[in-house]
């Protein structure tokens, strides 16, 4: 009589030793990055060839390949934030420590305790998140804590003890978010680019001139949100985080930066309606801007607001060049979208350049490209209008927009219909590339 298959799997058995690697972290105390990035190479290579003969039960089927092979993604992204930050050894393991006990704890608290789903994640839980944020936060700390003394220079206790926390919070809001990415890239990207971040605010004045700042941007953006909303632009949860975003812009740049902001939102909206009028109505069409999509199209240019509050080193020009860049780079992506897909013609794939039908994640098109560089053009323009940048860096701006957008259609070609990747991603994405270009280009 044959023997029936018994499948070995266990999923609390994978979580703890998930949690438990987070031990060989203690080691970058004391390792150089060279040493380290050999160690994490080792690491790959194991769960590669050979983890699945050791130890097949905490081997899930998905992690035989592909964009789910969530124990060859673990080792993978230590080694590259090595890479990335080979002077930084306690970033990595802050990162290291907010992915293996906030993601671990988070699916050990939602399998066993459960309770109330998330509103915009009905696979997770409130009891998970809340799991994550404090055993993210403190595994977080306790490893910055530890390799803090090995670095030159010695990092100040502020970042030491409270960027941790702040990254276990952002790491797990996106590790909530339903998109198919493995946690093991999502969170330790997260977290390490919360904790870079972290390191370029290395100033705080007095707290008086900056709170009278925001309340004033809180009161000139509450009538352009409402504006917003009734045109049927935007949601009220995209309305409220508008708002948020638009006093911070305001407390950095005042009123051109609120310019900036209206005009790439009054084109968004204009070029919406423009497409919608030469096209039926399909699925998702009209939707008004909740704040997911707020958050996608606006954070990093917000974030270049930060900076110029709380950075000395970058200045205005530079700080104002990521903001710009960032907040073009929605707007033209939203301009290059919809006139592409009612005056493109038929579209291709990048980069295999394949054509397509409109609509097609990844899409793109000569006008639709044409109309994004215009859109780049014409919000980054009056930014150099109004000297909030120089003129020289316009055309940096909307070149790194086009590339932010290729990037952006790369991606969606092979990732968004997969489930890996959506839309929102995908527009922080482009944002993100187009910023960080813009300011390497200008500075």
């Amino acid at each position: 009589m044959a023997r029936r298959a018994v499948n070995t799997y266990s999923e609390t058995r994978r979580q703890i030793v998930h949690m438990a690697m987070v031990g060989f972290a203690f080691l970058l105390r004391y390792l150089t990055w060279p040493q380290a990035a050999a160690l994490a190479l080792a690491a790959l290579l194991f769960n590669a060839f050979a983890l699945r003969h050791i130890a097949p039960q905490i081997v899930r089927e998905t992690d035989a390949g592909g964009p789910r092979a969530g124990v060859l993604f673990y080792p993978l992204s230590i080694l590259v934030l090595i890479f990335i930050f080979p002077h930084r050894l306690d970033i990595v393991a802050a990162s290291w420590a907010v992915m293996a006990t906030g993601d671990g704890l988070a699916t050990m608290a939602g399998q066993g305790v459960g309770g109330p789903r998330l509103p915009w994640n009905a696979q997770k839980t409130w009891s998970g998140l809340a799991a994550f944020i404090i055993a993210g936060a403190g595994g977080g700390v306790a490893l910055s804590v530890w390799v803090a003394p090995s670095i030159t220079p010695l990092p100040g206790n502020a970042f030491t003890w409270w960027a941790p926390v702040a990254a276990a919070v952002i790491a797990a809001f996106v590790e909530t978010l339903p998109i198919g990415l493995d946690d093991n890239i999502s969170v330790p990207i997260a977290a390490a680019g919360t904790l870079w971040f972290a390191t370029q605010l290395n100033w705080m004045g007095p707290p008086g001139p900056l709170t009278l700042d925001l309340r004033a941007g809180l009161v000139l953006g509450m009538p352009v949100a409402y504006v917003a909303r009734r045109v049927g632009g935007i949601s009220a949860s995209g309305a409220v985080t508008g708002v948020v975003f638009a006093a911070v812009i305001y407390a950095a740049f005042y009123v051109s930066g609120l310019i900036v902001v209206g005009l790439a939102l009054a084109v968004t909206v204009a070029c919406s309606r423009a497409g919608r009028g030469q096209q039926p109505m399909t699925a998702g069409r009209g939707e008004r801007r909740g704040a997911g999509n707020i958050i996608a199209n606006c954070l990093v240019g917000t974030l270049g607001a930060v900076l110029e509050l709380f950075n000395f080193t970058w200045g205005l020009e530079l700080t104002a060049v990521w903001f710009v860049a960032g907040i073009a780079a929605g707007a033209s992506d939203t301009v290059a979208s919809e006139l592409g897909k009612s005056f493109g013609g038929r579209p291709r794939v990048f980069p295999t350049w394949r054509r397509v039908t409109a609509g097609t994640p990844g899409a793109i098109s000569i006008a639709g490209t044409a109309a994004g560089i215009l859109g780049a053009a014409l919000i980054a323009s009056p930014g150099a209008v109004m000297w909030l940048i120089p003129w020289s860096s316009v055309g940096p701006i909307v070149l790194a927009c086009t590339a932010g957008a290729f990037v952006e259609s790369a991606l969606a070609t092979t990732l968004e219909g997969g489930g890996v990747l959506d839309n929102n991603a995908l527009n922080f994405i482009n944002t993100a590339v187009a910023a960080t270009l813009a300011a390497w280009w200008c500075a």
